[in-house]
């Protein structure tokens, strides 16, 4: 994984959002939506007129947290191939297969014939003719070799599939033809001129960027990669994007795609277009959105940790472009403090404090748990982090520290170091370091006594999962009831509506609240045992 240089040139901030054409009555009726509809947002953005019209935080995340992109990650991709072609070192007719020789030499017959028709065009606008499992283990092989060796499903150019690794075929062949890491090539094209430092970005063995998925960026940063295509590439007076991309790929490519969740939307070089209203759309996994209305001049951004596109993304347009009004305004200082105020949430799993009990901590403090557990349970929760290189997973052990003035969870996890992370049980989370297959994070945790039972909600910042555990400790060890969220049920609800099946709410209800906690119980997530080491 690439470095991460925090960004330190901040966008502008209006006084309010009046003052640039933003209805607050309205911005409060939107997070009153979405915190009544239970959806997990960590941060929100609107923009309008040069200026951050207002901001929202769900702590414990805050402006600086870095966050998992996801499939916004393609759009940032497509960039540094948009300038590789400017700079001619590529051009949208290449042949993906003239950059891996000894590839095309073993192709004959279909193969070979639809080898010769998948250009960088086919993988831009996601109709390159392969299928690549989602499920392809990213850390036993290969990544090129897994892409290359697939076989053809259909020609290049006909049929439009949503498959991730062709975007980090894209980032492959940047590093070719530019000799550096996609990082490496956008960072005096693109995060120098925007003063955006340099997002973190997850990557195969050989440290090439994952392309289709794996950056990490603030909510700043995030702003500022919006912010260049509203303004049509143009930076500080500048062009940095070159023009001849903006024009090909916010075009339409694909007129319509057959995902429930972008109805009515066509798909230009990755990223989602709309005409009523008009938008351009960048797009990630969980809820990384941005939504660029250029009639407005404006654009609505958000990071959130929910699959449930298929409902907030809708529900943007409830309230915008409504929200931008065309009168300027002020507020009074008293109104202006309580629109602050108001910027600071809380997010949608907050626990408040609950006394201590000290009789189960001196039973448990210092005592080594050895658990029985699947092979796909980590503090990180499960589904998300399949796509690594190195795979996080089943915990072995953990133990609680509650003498120390800041109480501890310690545990030990696959591909991992023992791990000692801080509790907090005083109403807010408690912030420290962790690292898992050799990621760091930092990790938020809250600590709550239910009575003998033990419940620790822990939250891997910018990661978009989160994991609850509850602990009901024995004298001979514990039972752990274990969920992580979003969990398999809405995973799989999510995949349905991306597919092309719109599911009845009767049905979708039954799948995640009944289905799938008998799916987890058994298989995905179950509980588990540990004993005491004696």
């Amino acid at each position: 994984m690439s470095s991460a240089i925090p960004c330190t040139v901040m966008l502008p901030r209006a006084e309010s959002p009046e003052s640039v054409g933003v209805d607050s009555k309205v911005l409060a009726e939107y997070i009153d939506n979405i915190e009544k509809n239970k959806f997990r947002f960590d941060s929100l953005m609107i923009f309008r007129h040069g200026k951050v019209a207002a901001e929202y935080y769900w702590r414990p995340y805050t402006e600086n947290t870095f966050h998992d992109m996801y499939s916004f990650s393609k759009t940032v991709t497509a960039t540094a191939v948009g300038f590789a072609i400017d700079e001619g070192l590529l051009s949208l007719d290449t042949k993906v297969y003239s950059f891996f020789p000894e590839k095309y030499a073993k192709l004959t017959g279909k193969e070979k014939e639809r080898a010769d028709k998948q250009t960088i065009h086919s993988l831009l606008s996601m109709r390159s003719g392969k299928n690549i499992s989602l499920f392809a283990d990213k850390e036993k092989n290969d990544w090129t070799d897994m892409y290359m060796d697939t076989k053809f499903s259909c020609d290049p150019d006909k049929k439009w599939g949503y498959i991730s690794e062709n975007i980090y075929m894209l980032a492959k062949i940047v590093s070719i033809v530019s000799g550096m890491t996609v990082t490496e090539y956008l960072t005096p094209r693109l995060y120098e001129p925007l003063e955006m430092g340099v997002p973190r970005w997850e990557g195969d063995h050989d440290g090439i960027e994952s392309g289709g998925w794996g950056i990490q960026m603030s909510t700043e940063q995030m702003a500022k990669f919006t912010l260049v295509y509203l303004q049509d590439g143009m930076w500080n007076g500048k062009q940095v994007l070159p023009k001849s991309w903006l024009d090909v790929c916010q075009k339409s490519h694909i007129a319509k795609v057959p995902c429930v969740i972008h109805d009515g939307t066509s798909y230009g070089y990755q990223m989602w277009l709309n005409n009523n209203p008009k938008y351009v759309r960048f797009d990630g996994l969980f809820g990384q959105i941005s939504v660029i209305f250029p009639e407005y001049d404006a654009f609505v951004m958000f990071n959130a940790s929910d699959p449930r596109e298929y409902e907030f993304i809708k529900d943007i347009f409830n309230f915008f472009p409504r929200g931008f009004i065309d009168s300027t305004s002020e507020k009074s200082a008293e109104e202006l403090a309580q629109y602050k105020r108001d910027s600071i949430r809380k997010c949608y799993d907050w626990s408040e404090a609950t006394p201590r009990n000290d009789k189960m901590e001196k039973l448990v403090d210092g005592k080594k748990i050895n658990l029985k557990i699947r092979d796909n349970i980590s503090a990180l929760g499960i589904m998300t982090y399949f796509t690594w290189s190195k795979h996080a997973g089943r915990m072995e052990y953990c133990k609680f520290d509650f003498k120390s003035e800041t109480p501890k969870f310690i545990w030990k996890e696959k591909n991992s170091e023992e791990n000692s992370i801080d509790i907090g049980f005083d109403g807010d989370f408690a912030i420290s370091e962790a690292t898992i297959a050799d990621v760091k994070f930092d990790m938020a945790v809250q600590g709550n006594w239910i009575g003998d039972k033990l419940k620790l909600n822990i939250r891997p910042l910018g990661r978009t999962q989160r994991r609850e555990m509850i602990f009901k400790f024995t004298k001979n060890g514990a039972k752990i009831k274990s969920n992580a969220l979003p969990n398999l049920g809405e995973l799989l609800v999510f995949y349905a509506y991306f597919s092309g099946f719109k599911i009845p709410n009767a049905i979708r209800s039954l799948i995640v609240n009944h289905v799938i906690k008998i799916a987890n119980a058994v298989w995905m997530d179950p509980d588990a045992k540990g004993k005491f080491e004696k």
